[in-house]
C-alpha cells in the first residue's frame, strides 16, 4: 500500500485534500482514542505518508519512485492499451458504392460523407471488388442492369429472334454499356439457347483477366393470322411432313 492509498486520496489530490485526509485518519487512529493494538502501527503509516506527501519536494521524488517500481504487468498492459488505440487509430473506414454497369466500364467517381471527399472508382472494376484510397476501404457493388448481368467479368444478355432469323441468319447491332457500337452476326441455323461469344467485350479483372459477352439466342414463335400462315405455306411449297 502505497501513500496515496494510506491517506485514501488519489494522485492528483492537492494538499488541502491531503491535510483533510490524514486530520481525519490520524484522529480515528489516535492510540489516546483508539484502544485497538492495530491502530498505532496505522496511525504511523498515516503519519508517515503525510509527512511525505504534504512537502512538495519529497512528494516529488515518491513519486518518481513509484514510476519505478511500476510491475511488469502494469507495464504489459499499458504497452497492449496503446497498441490498441494506436491500431484503432490506423484502423481504415469502409464505404459501399454501387455503381451502374456503364459506370463499371467508364469509371466514376463517388462522394464519402465520412471522408468529405470524393473517390474516383477507375474504369473495368468488377462486381464485389475492393478499393484502397487513403484511410478508407471501398466496397465496390454493379447494379442489376434492364439488359445485361455479370457474372465474374463476363457479361451475358438473351436475345429474341424468331423462327425465319434463326433460319436463314441476320445482322446484329449491339449498344455497349462501354458506349461502343458493336456489330456481329446471327448464323443461319441458329438453334434455340445457342451461345455467341464475343471475346474480350466483358468486364477486366485482375484475378481472371478480360471477360467475354456471351449473348444467349432464344427462338420465339409468332402467333400468325391465317392468311400468314398460308403465305409461308406457299413461300416453303410445303404443307406436310412424312417420317
Amino acid at each position: 500500500m502505497n501513500h496515496y492509498q494510506t491517506l485514501g486520496v488519489g494522485h492528483n489530490a492537492d494538499l488541502r485534500e491531503i491535510k483533510k485526509a490524514y486530520r481525519k485518519k490520524s484522529q480515528e487512529l489516535h492510540p489516546d482514542k483508539n484502544p485497538d493494538p492495530l491502530a498505532k502501527p496505522e496511525y504511523d503509516r498515516v503519519r508517515q505518508a503525510y509527512d511525505c506527501l504534504s512537502d512538495t519536494t519529497k512528494r516529488e521524488l515518491y513519486d518518481l519512485s513509484l514510476q519505478r517500481e511500476k510491475n511488469p504487468y502494469d507495464e504489459m498492459k499499458s504497452f497492449f492499451h496503446r497498441a490498441a488505440q494506436e491500431k484503432a487509430a490506423r484502423q481504415t473506414k469502409s464505404f459501399s458504392a454501387k455503381i451502374t454497369l456503364e459506370e463499371a466500364f467508364c469509371g466514376c467517381k463517388r462522394f464519402v460523407p465520412s471522408a468529405n471527399k470524393y473517390i474516383q472508382i477507375p474504369a473495368g472494376v468488377t462486381h464485389g471488388a475492393k478499393l484502397k484510397a487513403d484511410d478508407l476501404t471501398i466496397m465496390v457493388y454493379i447494379a442489376a442492369h434492364n439488359k445485361y448481368k455479370v457474372d465474374k467479368n463476363n457479361l451475358y444478355t438473351t436475345l429474341y429472334i424468331d423462327a425465319i432469323q434463326a433460319m436463314v441468319g441476320i445482322d446484329l447491332y449491339i449498344n455497349h454499356p462501354n458506349g461502343e457500337k458493336l456489330k456481329t452476326k446471327i448464323l443461319p441455323g441458329t438453334q434455340e439457347g445457342q451461345k455467341l461469344r464475343i471475346a474480350g467485350k466483358g468486364l477486366h479483372s485482375k484475378l481472371h483477366g478480360n471477360g467475354d459477352l456471351i449473348i444467349i439466342c432464344h427462338i420465339v414463335i409468332p402467333e400468325l393470322t391465317k392468311d400468314e400462315r398460308d403465305s409461308i405455306i406457299n413461300l416453303l411449297n410445303s404443307s406436310s411432313a412424312e417420317i
